[in-house]
C-alpha cells in the first residue's frame, strides 16, 4: 500500500467527486488528485468488508434515463 483514501472523502458516500480533486493521500503527505474525466459518486468508501478485497471504494457514476410508459389493455377473464 502507497496511499491511503484521503481524509476529505471518509464519510462522504454518494457525494461528487470532480476531477482534480484529492483521491488519495500518500504516507509522506503528499495528495494524489482523481484524474478521470468526468465526476464520480465514490461510495463503500473505507468499508472494513472490502479491506482483504484490497478495495478501497468504489465509483459510480449519475445516469439518467427516460421510459416510454405503454398502455397494455387488458381484459377479464370469466
Amino acid at each position: 500500500m502507497q496511499a491511503a483514501i484521503h481524509p476529505q472523502l471518509q464519510f462522504k458516500d454518494y457525494e461528487p467527486l470532480h476531477p482534480g480533486e484529492p483521491m488519495f493521500l500518500t504516507f509522506t503527505g503528499e495528495s494524489l488528485p482523481y484524474q478521470g474525466e468526468s465526476t464520480v459518486f465514490p461510495v463503500f468508501i473505507n468499508e472494513a468488508a472490502y479491506y482483504e478485497k484490497h478495495i478501497g471504494m468504489l465509483l459510480t457514476k449519475n445516469n439518467s434515463f427516460s421510459l416510454k410508459l405503454h398502455k397494455i389493455m387488458s381484459r377479464q377473464l370469466p
